[in-house]
């Protein structure tokens, strides 16, 4: 999915019901993070990967996507990052790595927490669980800490573990 898709499943999304404007935006890479009014919200998700090196494709359970928000005068603003793994078969060890691939229903799923995420945040919604363990991917494999890039950065779940 493309940051295209994300604006668009945003754009029609919950977020239009809410009493204040809120901007959707892909946040740089190169930012070191943002200011201490910004909340930071990390959602781990299955997702799918292909290297841009040599095409090799591979599914994870702990794809990381990243956002920061804020409510400021009247206005909300969310950035979001994509965290990235890189390639195990062909050694793409050179700091590039490939970004994730949500399918839709994931994406979807992500953009509501998000959305019950703001809405206790700045909303006083009081906080829901959501758990719907029937309907989560079950997988099993090995999670190289050394090619997520959500590791290297100290927010992985699985780091945390």
């Amino acid at each position: 999915m493309s940051f295209i898709d994300w604006n668009d499943a945003f754009n029609n999304s919950k977020f239009n019901d809410l009493s204040h404007n809120w901007s959707f935006d892909l946040m740089p890479k190169n930012i070191n993070g943002l200011s201490k009014e910004n909340r930071r919200y990390v959602q781990q998700k299955y997702a799918h990967f292909t290297c841009t090196r040599c095409s090799n494709g591979w599914s994870s359970a702990k794809a990381t996507v990243e956002f920061y928000h804020r409510l400021d005068c009247g206005r909300g603003t969310i950035r979001m990052l994509l965290l990235g793994q890189q390639c195990k078969k062909c050694g793409n060890r050179n700091g590039t790595y490939s970004e994730p691939d949500f399918p839709s229903d994931v994406m979807e799923k992500i953009l509501d927490n998000l959305h019950r995420c703001i809405c206790e945040k700045y909303y006083g919604q009081p906080r829901v669980k959501n758990r719907n363990p029937e309907n989560a991917k079950k997988m099993n494999g090995p999670h190289i800490r050394e090619l997520c890039e959500a590791c290297r950065k100290g927010i992985c779940k699985e780091d945390r573990a």
